[in-house]
């Protein structure tokens, strides 16, 4: 008898979960111009820093910029453009109105706004694009990450980026 060598069984395949996203045509992808964006601060809520919550909205300016034909202004830049003081009563507003005055005073195609915080042990992000012109929401998204610290908001940043900056079929909010 010769000697047989022994099989080795290991699966070629394994199952994967793969989340797939479309992309629609974003806002620069119409317009044919840079996109004028104004990123308000984020709203930290729950047991979430200020500090924490404008670093957040720092990574998201960052991954906004990112993206072609998209011009984004912060905090700090409209504070600049608007001056202390006008600045300082427009950032308290929250209303849709108050944030389309904001809109239309910088010449912003889209105003965005939101908030992060701690529910339990997941991490909530709800923001939303408003288009100043219409006075009325574009596009929003909501994230509950279960069990994550913030660290998983940098991990979702490219598809929230996308999310606020596509363009909903009907012109209304997604």
């Amino acid at each position: 008898f010769a000697a047989v060598p022994a099989l080795i069984w290991a699966p070629i395949w394994e199952p994967t979960t793969v989340k797939v996203t479309c992309a629609r045509p974003g806002l620069a992808a119409h317009s044919g111009r840079a996109v004028k964006v104004a990123l308000l601060p984020l709203s930290p809520l729950g047991g979430v820093s200020k500090e924490t919550a404008q670093l957040l909205g720092d990574a998201l300016a960052g991954e906004l910029r990112k993206r072609s034909g998209i011009s984004v202004l912060t905090q700090s830049d409209i504070a600049a453009l608007l001056g202390v003081e006008k600045s300082r009563q427009m950032l308290g507003c929250t209303d849709s109105g108050c944030m389309a005055e904001i809109g239309g005073a910088l010449g912003a195609d889209r105003v965005i706004h939101g908030s992060i915080g701690r529910v339990g042990a997941s991490l909530v992000v709800n923001l939303s694009a408003l288009d100043p012109r219409k006075a009325k929401t574009a596009a929003s998204v909501s994230e509950r990450l279960r069990g994550a610290d913030e660290e998983a908001f940098l991990d979702v940043l490219p598809t929230l980026a996308d999310a606020l900056l596509a363009e909903s079929p009907s012109g209304g909010p997604r």
